[in-house]
């Protein structure tokens, strides 16, 4: 370990496009007790909040100016300076000490190699949603920015690096289209499989001292996910172009049959 590297579990991280949710499922995996850290629990877009930290994205957005791109502009390369990777310490400084913490931002999927370099025992777990849902979220937010067709160019590139990923470290992937029912049957996979269970420190933490005393004796709590706030949800490939058709439907083969 080099000398000003700090002893810092792995972390779990959570890997997909923009608005394809990775904040349904990072709340879900903090309810059950993963540490996010100071992340945005409420914005405009997302009534939850995205659940991504202040920090990391600034870093993110750094690391990819820094290599000709940006999020909605992917660099061919992401290579870390030393300067990033001492902010990517400094990021990490504040779980020292932290048995089980984790982060997401869909910028991370470009910046992944970098992660896994500093943690190569980080556990993934990723998400995918139809990538015309995805398109209109996103132009719905910004519409000056893309047109619907340039989004779903940029959810090919952000999940053929998802693809990647996937081939070379074989980690579960969950698919925000499946009907409710499914989809938090293959949230309870997911938790099991990365061991989370929400304990009597991290539920006071969440929740306060007697709303968390309070649910841990009735064993009550409301899931993070709410099937109200899944929004234009769309099925089927027709009208898609067909190299986007081809990798959705990998991608979603693969979320049913890990």
């Amino acid at each position: 370990m080099e000398k000003d590297r700090l002893d810092i579990a792995p972390p779990v991280i959570v890997l997909g496009m923009h608005r394809s949710g990775t904040s349904c499922l990072m709340g879900s995996l903090q309810q059950a007790g993963l540490v996010l850290g100071d992340v945005h629990t409420a914005n405009p877009f997302n009534k939850k909040g995205n659940r991504e930290h202040p920090q990391l994205m600034a870093l993110h957005e750094r690391l990819l100016e820094a290599n000709g791109g940006s999020w909605h502009c992917p660099p061919e390369r992401v290579e870390w300076s030393e300067d990033l990777r001492k902010e990517r310490e400094d990021f990490c400084a504040q779980f020292e000490g932290v048995r089980r913490w984790g982060f997401k931002d869909p910028r991370a999927l470009l910046a992944l190699d970098g992660w896994l370099q500093r943690f190569p025992g980080a556990k993934l777990v990723g998400t995918i949603r139809h990538p015309m849902s995805v398109a209109h979220s996103l132009h719905r937010r910004d519409p000056n920015l893309h047109s619907i067709e340039e989004y779903m160019g940029l959810w090919a590139a952000y999940n053929r690096q998802l693809l990647e990923a996937w081939r070379q470290y074989s980690f579960s992937i969950v698919d925000f289209d499946e009907p409710d029912d499914r989809y938090v049957a293959s949230l309870g996979r997911v938790l099991r499989k990365l061991g989370l269970k929400e304990g009597l420190a991290s539920r006071v933490r969440r929740e306060g001292l007697l709303k968390g005393l309070a649910s841990r004796v009735s064993q009550e709590r409301s899931p993070f996910f709410d099937p109200a706030l899944r929004t234009h949800r769309q099925e089927g490939v027709e009208g898609l172009p067909a190299h986007i058709a081809e990798l959705y439907l990998e991608l979603k083969q693969i979320a049913a049959h890990w």
